[in-house]
Order: C-alpha cells, then sequence, then structure tokens
C-alpha cells in the first residue's frame, strides 16, 4: 500500500484520481521523513505516505488544516482532494515568498518590521490557540511533541559532540529544570511547535506574514513551544516582545517569558545532541558546530541573566 519509490510518472497516474493533469516534467519530488511532497504547477503540492507512519501523520495533519480552515482566518495550506485510501491528497499552498536566509537578512536590517512580524505571528496564534478546543482534537491529536529530544537523548549525545565539560554542566542544569516543568492545563492548546521563517509566507514587496504552513509536527501541548523560536537570535529579540504584546492582551493571559527561553534552549541543545556522527564543519539542520555552539551559549546566558 505504501509508495517507497515514487516518480514523476507515478504521480501523474495517482493525479488522474484528482482529475488533475500534469506532465511529468511539471513536477518537483521530495523524499521528507516517512513521506514524498510533490510540488505542483498553479500553487498546489501533493503529499504521499512513504510507511505506515507517514500515513499517521499525513492523515492527522489533514484533520488540523481542516479544522484551521473552518475556524480560523488566516491563510494555511488548504486540502482540495485526499484519496479514498488516504494514501494522498492534493493541497493549495499558501502563495508569497518563502526564504529565511532573505528574511532574516532583511529583518537583521529593519526593527520595524521586526515588530510586525512578531505581531502577525501572535495574530495566528491567538486564533490557533483561542479557536480550537480541547473537544475537537480529543482522541486523535498527539499530546507528546516529536521535538525537541528527550533529556535521556540529549545527555547521552551531546558529550560525544562537544568535549566542553562547563557547556555540558550547563545544559545538565537547565534539562533538569525543564524536566522538573509542570505545564497547568489551561496552557495546553493546539501547538504548530515548528513557527520559524521556514515555515512563514511573506509578501515579496512588503514582507508582510501572509500564511502559515506545515502542521506535521501539530500537538495539543503547551502555549509557550509556540513562541519558542521568536527569540532564536539576539539580532532580532525584540521580535517575542511584539509578539507578546499583541498575543497576552487579546488572550488575557501572561506567559512566561523564562519558559519561553528555557524551550528555545532545550531545541538548541537537541540540535547540538543531533550532529552527533557530523563533522564540525558540515551543516547539521542549516548550522556548524561552533553556530549550534554559539546559540546554547547565548540562550544559557540570557536564562542566567533572567535568574
Amino acid at each position: 500500500m505504501w509508495i517507497d519509490a515514487l516518480t514523476p510518472e507515478i504521480v501523474c497516474d495517482y493525479l488522474r484520481q484528482a482529475d488533475l493533469v500534469i506532465e511529468p516534467d511539471e513536477l518537483q519530488l521530495e523524499a521528507r521523513e516517512c513521506r514524498w511532497a510533490v510540488h505542483l504547477p498553479e500553487n498546489r503540492m501533493s503529499w504521499f505516505a512513504m510507511t505506515e507512519e507517514g500515513h499517521r501523520r499525513l492523515c492527522t495533519e489533514r484533520k488540523v488544516l481542516r479544522l484551521l480552515e473552518a475556524k480560523c482566518s488566516f491563510a494555511a495550506p488548504r486540502v482540495v482532494y485526499e484519496s479514498h485510501s488516504g494514501l494522498f491528497d492534493v493541497r493549495t499552498k499558501v502563495p508569497g515568498l518563502v526564504h529565511p536566509q532573505a528574511i532574516f537578512n532583511r529583518l537583521r536590517q529593519d526593527l520595524k518590521l521586526v515588530a510586525q512580524t512578531g505581531a502577525a505571528i501572535a495574530q495566528i496564534l491567538v486564533e490557533q490557540h483561542a479557536k480550537i478546543t480541547a473537544q475537537d482534537v480529543a482522541g486523535w491529536l498527539p499530546e507528546t511533541l516529536e521535538w525537541p529530544l528527550s533529556s535521556v537523548q540529549i545527555r547521552q549525545q551531546v558529550p560525544q559532540v562537544v568535549d566542553d565539560s562547563a557547556l555540558i554542566h550547563q545544559i545538565e542544569r537547565l534539562l533538569n529544570q525543564y524536566d522538573a516543568l509542570l505545564v497547568p492545563s489551561n496552557d495546553r492548546v493546539l501547538i504548530h511547535t515548528d513557527i520559524g521563517f521556514h515555515n512563514l509566507a511573506f509578501n515579496p514587496q512588503t514582507f508582510e506574514v501572509l500564511g502559515i504552513f506545515d502542521y506535521d509536527g501539530v500537538a495539543w501541548g503547551d502555549r509557550h513551544h509556540d513562541f519558542r523560536y521568536l527569540p532564536f537570535a539576539k539580532d532580532v529579540s525584540a521580535m517575542l516582545g511584539a509578539a507578546l504584546t499583541v498575543y497576552e492582551p487579546a488572550l488575557n493571559r501572561r506567559l512566561s517569558r523564562r519558559r519561553i527561553y528555557l524551550y528555545n534552549a532545550v531545541c538548541a541543545f537537541s540540535y547540538l545532541a543531533y550532529r552527533m556522527g557530523t563533522a564540525p564543519e558540515e551543516n547539521s539542520c542549516g548550522r556548524t558546530l561552533v553556530q549550534d555552539m554559539d546559540w546554547c551559549r547565548w540562550v544559557i546566558a540570557t536564562l542566567e541573566a533572567m535568574d
């Protein structure tokens, strides 16, 4: 049933089920964690399951996208066709520019745009967190996050990546704090878990946020996780403040800055651990070892300044 090998010709055969007649040279295929992503003409894409796990993830994401379409006003992918088996679907993309490095470079030069982007992300999260209820997702939405890595895995792998005993000690101390966190039930909402420039579409002229995509890691969890990447670099750290200025009064709820930064830190530690087996100068998830260590040290210093 699952498709472990996919060609443009096979895709075209499947797409005829959706009454789409597309030539093989009009497609772009990508293998992505037990799924195939296929870029189609006219701002559409199709997803195919490679494995049973890929099928589960596609089914979950489709349910979430339909909930968002029914209850929220912001732009996200829309499912326009789903095969009877659930093996594949066709979706519209969020139109706009998707170029994380270009967006980051632009924001570093424009503090007004940093604030504008933070506010736009907050407006999305106000709806997403408030309009989807526990009853909407009961019985099918995961409550365990796929990322960051578990504290056990981070503790096992980081010493195999770096030999900085002081850094390892600091990581251990913050992991203990992370493991001891208790999340109140009223902080549990539908979370995207991976909000960053790589999952946002922007107006190429004004750099206005046009919408959000990639709900593959979605879960029912702590709302603070959806802010964890906003303070991802000191260059644009004002983005978090701009987001919370919109989010908190809209939902009449104050968020813990320290918890957001702690989640940021555990993600940084996870990326460091994930480097195991990768050469220091090689990119892992877009960064070298030096860059991953710089991220870890920056967020550790930020948390220490909060204590």
